[in-house]
């Protein structure tokens, strides 16, 4: 707990400096988008999006047929739906309509003047 309240306090201090604090004539803040903004930095960004874009495609492709083979059942075909009443003990409430999901609250008003009549 006392190392998450320190983490806490120094984001907090990181970005009180980073925003009030002036270094020149900028905060820093200031100075990272001047940066950033740059042609050489912009230059760069383009150049890592290039040359990063082949592993990027490389891991989709891992993950889409990861999820294909865990969506499979022991046989090795497509997992069918389960049926309707196990989906139901399992309270998923995707086929239920709205009403059933959740119970009408009534305002604290409404029910004190609905007593009083």
């Amino acid at each position: 707990m006392i190392r998450f309240l320190t983490c806490v306090v120094l984001v907090v201090a990181l970005v009180w400096f980073g925003t009030t604090v002036r270094l020149g004539n900028r905060t820093m803040f200031g100075h990272l988008r001047a940066i950033w903004s740059t042609d050489e930095a912009q230059e760069m960004k383009r150049g890592v999006e290039q040359s990063a874009r082949p592993m990027v495609e490389r891991v989709k492709r891992g993950v889409e047929a990861g999820v294909r083979e865990a969506s499979k059942d022991d046989a090795g075909r497509p997992a069918a739906e389960p049926p309707k009443a196990e989906r139901e003990d399992r309270d998923l409430s995707v086929d239920r309509p709205a009403e059933a999901r959740k119970p009408e609250r009534k305002s604290r008003h409404h029910r004190d003047h609905r007593d009083s009549h």
